[in-house]
């Protein structure tokens, strides 16, 4: 009966380690699916910037309304705006269209 308990505790120590490297695998896949749908949004946004370069190369406002739209959203920003230094003065120039300066 003595071997009978070993080989009980050997399939339990197993088992436990099975469970485990399943609970490792587990996570790792969680951690690579997370990493693809980021890396999916990157391919997107950039996609979609090169699309307004394309569609409108004439037409810069397109385009970097565009861009801060994409970092918006890759970042999970509320809003976005890009600034351009003009002296002592940032005014807006592309935004997620909430953003304003006192002034403007």
């Amino acid at each position: 009966m003595g071997d009978d308990a070993a080989t009980v505790e050997q399939l339990r120590a197993e088992l436990v380690a099975a469970r485990q490297r399943e609970t490792a695998l587990v996570a790792e896949n969680v951690r690579l699916a997370a990493e693809r749908a980021e890396a999916l949004e990157q391919q997107t946004a950039t996609a979609e910037v090169l699309r307004a370069i394309a569609s409108a190369p004439t037409s810069l406002d397109t385009v970097l309304d565009m861009l801060v739209a994409s970092a918006a959203r890759l970042t999970r920003a509320d809003e976005a705006a890009l600034l351009k230094i003009e002296g002592s003065t940032l005014p807006v120039i592309a935004s997620t269209g909430g953003i304003r300066w006192p002034g403007e």
